[in-house]
């Protein structure tokens, strides 16, 4: 029980920052995506400033994250990217919170690739709920297996980092294994509080009873 509320808690908090960013969006009431979407992505988009917003939101297991995020958007020069803003290549959500305002050919599209990271924190609170265990392998293997079809979908994101890269920042601070949880008493009450005086904005699924093989990414 107190596992289960310990990771209840975490996903309440993720939401809460994907809401102190701008305005949230459920599943159940989705903005149509703008036509004019801004091409030009807000804050200056860099792998630096990646790497800092997904710590601010405890993300965590930086490297796979941004393998992902390097192969999906074929180093940030994808269509997908630059259009929807969006950093995974991900499809718009159905059983779960999500900060995307639409769909465009064919996958979320957020209005700036920050919302884009705040899904991926919400979709990986979500994975790490589900974990038999919280250790990067047990991650890799879960992404392996329902993130893509593609068979080599771990070895492909693992050739797109290598000497010198921009993780040799972060590898040897406690960012890698970094991912503060929101588990004491005081602090779930607190985010069920909040998430109280929210409640007519959206609703959380109830994470238990969402199929194994039906996951929203």
């Amino acid at each position: 029980m107190k596992k289960h509320l310990k990771q209840f808690s975490i996903y309440i908090f993720i939401v809460l920052a994907g809401y102190g960013t701008g305005r949230y969006y459920s599943p159940n009431n989705i903005a149509v995506a703008q036509t004019n979407t801004n091409d030009t992505l807000s804050d200056d988009f860099s792998e630096e400033a990646l790497l800092a917003y997904m710590k601010k939101l405890k993300i965590k297991y930086p490297e796979t994250v941004l393998s992902q995020s390097r192969l999906e958007t074929g180093n940030f020069q994808s269509d997908i990217f630059k259009e929807n803003h969006n950093l995974f290549g991900m499809k718009l959500a159905e059983t779960r919170p999500t900060s995307a305002i639409g769909e465009n050919r064919g996958h979320a599209q957020y209005r700036n690739w920050k919302e884009s990271v705040i899904d991926y924190a919400l979709l990986q609170s979500y994975i790490i709920a589900k974990l038999p265990s919280v250790n990067n392998q047990e991650y890799r293997t879960y992404i392996q297996k329902f993130y893509s079809t593609t068979a080599d979908y771990l070895k492909r994101i693992d050739r797109t980092l290598g000497p010198g890269d921009v993780l040799s920042t972060v590898r040897n601070s406690d960012y890698l294994n970094s991912y503060t949880e929101v588990g004491t008493k005081s602090a779930m009450n607190n985010s069920l509080n909040i998430l109280t005086s929210f409640k007519a904005l959206y609703e959380l699924p109830d994470l238990s009873r969402v199929n194994e093989v039906n996951r929203d990414f």
